[in-house]
């Protein structure tokens, strides 16, 4: 475990050893690299967002692709998430920011600002892959991120197809195929 939800599992441990007679091992916080699990990938499938940006009109037309996690600072239980959040920072080459500081529930956010970030973010997505409702997103957005990284981005017909991505991504995706699940279980009878 990477999160602050180990409290709650070590207290659930203590209870039961004392409890029930028995001796489980507490844990203690993942310190493996993010880079060789799935972890991250589960977390982005639960609480991260692919975004892809086009605003074309205007004194100032943006393209934008980014990954982007938010939670809430502080845990149900009050242990502060930045340590965490902070590791996965590191990881996709950006920082962690401060968010809703305004709101009864501020938050951190973790976003891709760089294509090294995005990159990397690619790289680990295509080697441990989502498997839920954000897998096509996920391809998507990992085309978009090609596109920037062979500067396609600055020409026409790369601006025409990053628009045309975005249009079928996210709450616009019309079209799911679950092919990819045949691929989740690889169980050798």
């Amino acid at each position: 475990m990477r999160t602050p939800k180990i409290h709650s599992l070590n207290a659930l441990i203590d209870f039961l050893n004392e409890n029930k007679g028995v001796s489980i091992e507490k844990y203690s916080i993942s310190k493996e690299p993010l880079d060789s699990n799935p972890w991250l990938s589960g977390f982005i499938e639960a609480d991260a967002s692919f975004q892809v940006r086009t605003t074309l009109s205007g004194k100032y037309p943006k393209l934008e692709c980014k990954l982007e996690i938010s939670q809430r600072r502080l845990d149900h239980k009050g242990f502060d998430n930045l340590e965490f959040l902070t590791y996965i920072a590191e990881f996709l080459d950006t920082e962690v920011k401060k968010i809703r500081s305004d709101k009864p529930n501020p938050e951190y956010r973790v976003r891709t600002t760089n294509l090294k970030g995005n990159i990397h973010a690619k790289n680990y997505l295509l080697k441990y892959p989502l498997f839920g409702t954000k897998h096509l997103d996920s391809l998507d957005w990992m085309e978009v991120v090609n596109i920037f990284d062979r500067k396609e981005h600055n020409t026409i017909q790369g601006k025409e197809r990053i628009v045309k991505i975005k249009s079928g991504m996210n709450n616009y995706r019309k079209i799911f195929t679950w092919d990819h699940l045949q691929k989740f279980y690889n169980v050798k009878i």
